[in-house]
């Protein structure tokens, strides 16, 4: 499992910063509302455009009683007819001890330690109302559907993910 870990990293790591965005997705309908995202292109000619959705949130904060509780679902923030929240940007990450690369040096790989120089900046914004998704989805697997009936289709779903558990 480690090592599908290390992977899915690997290959976020390599590819993730290589992107532009090329426009704002089209308005989507989930039960919390209406969200718009944006469609990112890759800077490799043999990787398709995609809809990015960033820091959906799929339960409410874990604060006061729903701390130690199971996950509720979020307050809507509209309906069918808006507004629109922009899913652009990461949600907050969740409260951790963040590795420090001379602390932790003899446990990784140089690859590893200039993965985590990258990355640090975005574990830094810790917040308890960290449950959020981000979600990429092929453009071209939501583009030919009726208006209305948006299809995540072979789509990623990415959720927070524990560094610490990695080291």
């Amino acid at each position: 499992m480690r090592f599908v870990l290390y992977l899915f990293l690997l290959f976020f790591g390599a590819v993730g910063g290589h992107w532009t965005e090329k426009g704002k997705t089209r308005e989507v309908h989930i039960q919390q509302g209406l969200i718009r995202g944006l469609v990112a292109g890759w800077d490799y000619p043999n990787l398709r455009s995609v809809e990015v959705y960033r820091g959906i949130p799929y339960a409410a904060a874990p604060v006061g009683s729903l701390r130690y509780m199971p996950p509720q679902s979020p307050q809507p923030w509209g309906d069918a007819s808006g507004p629109v929240r922009m899913t652009e940007e990461f949600g907050p990450v969740c409260p951790q001890i963040l590795p420090t690369i001379e602390r932790d040096r003899k446990k990784m790989t140089q690859g590893q330690a200039n993965h985590l120089k990258r990355i640090i900046p975005f574990l830094k914004a810790q917040n308890e109302d960290c449950l959020t998704l981000n979600i990429y989805a092929p453009l071209q697997g939501l583009r030919n559907k009726p208006q209305g009936e948006p299809s995540l289709e072979s789509c990623l779903f990415h959720s927070y993910l524990s560094l610490i558990h990695l080291l």
